[in-house]
Order: structure tokens, then C-alpha cells, then sequence
């Protein structure tokens, strides 16, 4: 496994996959198109969303209120949003010469989303990088009901956990999300919950409890396996502190080259809780989370059949009221094999969030990353500004 000292450096540096984790923030279409403010879905900055937040994605992109009524499309601005981030990094690996990359455009999006009809929503992202520009997410979700009791259908390349969920398996309001999440929680297998495939979710919303099944196609395997996925979401208040927990079953082939087509299986368990405290004016969240991993069937050039990992963190977050700044810190530790001695590493992360304008549509993030292995891995830190622009 690569060295994840080596992995945080070059991650950061390059605006891969986990320094850009926040990829589905805050949509100002939808701030347009009730005519409010970020802060009415959010709690603090963007992305944290409160409970009236939670539950306008649990509608499929409108208010619960909504619900089997006919909507109004006929403006274009309640469905289109754009971004564009411009980020400066300075990352240190310990031992090595320090890097600094200087200020560049790091990505920029393009939102298509909301509700149409009586009973349906979507949401479509383009992402576009130095790689190209491509649709990330297509998704479409039905739904049938009324305020207090709907259920429907959610289907196409979506966003499976993370970035979907509550309580620290949504959106993180930093420029980092925690390792377990935007990356492998096991040394054996390649599987992350922050991975979009493509597949059907059907879900039950009760009240303040959204539980949902899921079937997807396997992001791993050649032949056609599914895999298959369970999760409940509670809310506990309207600012937003909620409990989830999940569970997955995956397939994945590759992992022997001699018998490339072997089914390895893995299991993940997360459970995760927050709580929100103070008013809208001022609060401070306080957060929880645990990912266990469990790889299984594994090729005989492995040590062991099987391979267990697991990591938690906790984080905090602080609303001032004036200016509306938000700090946040986060500790995590992640040990991707119980089995092996001294390849854990633990994170550090501290930063802050400035909207420039009270719709946010201007902010500055400004964040600190230490990882501190275990062994004889080098350590390695990195600070990153980024100033994002959303339309």
C-alpha cells in the first residue's frame, strides 16, 4: 500500500480526488429559486447542511411541502449553478524539499438540478479539470407521498455514501474529507465510499428517518456483480444534528494477476453522530464517525484470507456571527490492517471558512493538514487557500 504520507503530498498537490471532497456544494439555483439566503438549507458555511436542508434532498431537490405538486421550470436560473475554484498550495514532506505550487484554477463545475413535474427530481454535475471536461453525476429520483411520509426511487451514477449522507458522511465544509471516506479504509482493497456508480436506491422517508436499499454495479469486478447496500438516516433537531449508520456488501476481481477474474468480497460498517449547539446566529457541531472495513476471499498470494481496517475521527466546527466565520478541526486515525504493525496514521486538520457575501456565492477557505504515520514513514503537512466562485 502506498505510503499515505506520500499519498497526502500528492493529493494535495495535484487537486486530486480527496483535496477537492466538497465537490457537490452549495447550489445557488436553488437560493434563486426560493429567493433566500445559503444559510436557510445551511448551517454556517456551505456545504453543512441543517435540517431543512437534509430534508429538501431527502424531497428530491424541493420542500418537503412540495411534494406531488406540479413545479414551475420555466426559469433556467432555479436548475443551472457554476463554480470555479482557485486554490494555492504549500506541501511538506518530512525530509524532502517543500513544494509550492503557486496559484492556479483548480476545477470548475457545472450544476443542472432540482424538481420537475409532480414527482421528480435530478441533478446533474460536469466537472472540468486539466484532464478534460466530463459528467461526474447523472441521477434521477422519483418520489410519491406527502410531507410526513414519501418514498421513491433514486437511480443512475450517484453519489452511493458519502457526499449523501448526514452527520459526517455528507459534504465536509474543509477543503479535505476524512481519509476513510474519500479513500480505501483497507490495505487489500481499492474501495471507497466516496465512489459514484452506477445503480438504484430505493428509500422510505418516515417523518425525522430517511432508510434506504441499494443495489449498484460493482466498481471493481468485469463480470456483472452487484453490490449491495443499507442505510438509515435520523434526525435528531432542526439544526441539523443527526445519526446514521450503513452498511455495504462489494465485490471486487483484479486483485491476484494470474486469476484476474477471482472474486474478492469486502464489508463496510460506518456509524456516525452530531450535535448541533447554539442558534442560527452563533453554534458550535460537534461530531463522531466510524468506518470498520473487512476484505474477505482474498487470493492465496495474500498473507491472510482476510484483511480488517478501520478508522474514526472527530471534529468540531464554530459559527462567529460577525464576521460569519467558521473554524473547524478534525482529528482521524486510520489503521488499514489489524494484522500489521505500525502502518496506522493519524491526521490533523484545522482550518476556516469566510463567505465574502451573504449568499456565499464568494468564500475563502484556508486549511492545515498534518499526517503523522506510525513507522518509519515520513511525515508530511500541507496548507492550502482556495477562493471559490459560485454562480
Amino acid at each position: 500500500m502506498l505510503g499515505l504520507s506520500v499519498l497526502l503530498s500528492a493529493t494535495l498537490l495535484s487537486g486530486a480526488a480527496h483535496s477537492d471532497a466538497a465537490t457537490t456544494s452549495a447550489i445557488p439555483a436553488w437560493a434563486r429559486r426560493y429567493n433566500v439566503s445559503c444559510s436557510h438549507c445551511h448551517l454556517g458555511a456551505n456545504p453543512t447542511l441543517n435540517a431543512t436542508g437534509i430534508r429538501f434532498r431527502w424531497a428530491g431537490y424541493r420542500m418537503p411541502d412540495d411534494i406531488g405538486q406540479k413545479e414551475d421550470t420555466k426559469r433556467v436560473a432555479d436548475y443551472l449553478a457554476a463554480r470555479a475554484k482557485f486554490r494555492y498550495t504549500y506541501a511538506k514532506v518530512s525530509g524532502e524539499d517543500a513544494t509550492d505550487d503557486g496559484f492556479s484554477l483548480d476545477e470548475t463545475n457545472v450544476y443542472i438540478g432540482g424538481s420537475f413535474a409532480k414527482n421528480f427530481g435530478s441533478f446533474i454535475e460536469f466537472t472540468g479539470d486539466a484532464e478534460g471536461f466530463n459528467a461526474e453525476i447523472v441521477s434521477v429520483v422519483t418520489i410519491w407521498g406527502n410531507e410526513k411520509s414519501s418514498h421513491g426511487l433514486r437511480f443512475g451514477q450517484q453519489n452511493a455514501y458519502f457526499q449523501a449522507g448526514v452527520a459526517g458522511f455528507d459534504r465536509p465544509i474543509g477543503l479535505t474529507a476524512p481519509f476513510a471516506l474519500d479513500g480505501p479504509v483497507t490495505a487489500t482493497s481499492e474501495f471507497a465510499l466516496s465512489g459514484t456508480p452506477d445503480g438504484v436506491e430505493g428509500f422510505l422517508v418516515n417523518g425525522s428517518n430517511r432508510i434506504a436499499l441499494s443495489v449498484y454495479s460493482s466498481q471493481f469486478a468485469g463480470t456483472m456483480t452487484k453490490d449491495v447496500g443499507l442505510n438509515d438516516q435520523f434526525l435528531l433537531d432542526d439544526k441539523g444534528s443527526a445519526i446514521e449508520v450503513l452498511g455495504y456488501y462489494g465485490t471486487q476481481q483484479g486483485l491476484d494477476p494470474i486469476e484476474p477474474t477471482l472474486d474478492t468480497h469486502m464489508w463496510r460498517l460506518g456509524i456516525t453522530a452530531n450535535k448541533v449547539i447554539g442558534g442560527p446566529d452563533k453554534n458550535l457541531m460537534i461530531l463522531g464517525s466510524y468506518v470498520y472495513g473487512n476484505d474477505v476471499d482474498l487470493p492465496a498470494s495474500f498473507p491472510s484470507s482476510t484483511n480488517k481496517g478501520y478508522a474514526y475521527w472527530f471534529s468540531a466546527q464554530y459559527l462567529f456571527p460577525s464576521p460569519a466565520l467558521t473554524l473547524f478541526s478534525r482529528y482521524e486515525f486510520l489503521d488499514p490492517s489489524t494484522t500489521t504493525s505500525d502502518d496506522a496514521h493519524g491526521y490533523f486538520v484545522f482550518g476556516g471558512v469566510l463567505p465574502i457575501d451573504e449568499l456565499q456565492y464568494l468564500k475563502l477557505t484556508a486549511e492545515y493538514v498534518n499526517d503523522s504515520p506510525q513507522g518509519t514513514d515520513p511525515t508530511a503537512s500541507a496548507f492550502v487557500l482556495e477562493a471559490q466562485l459560485a454562480l
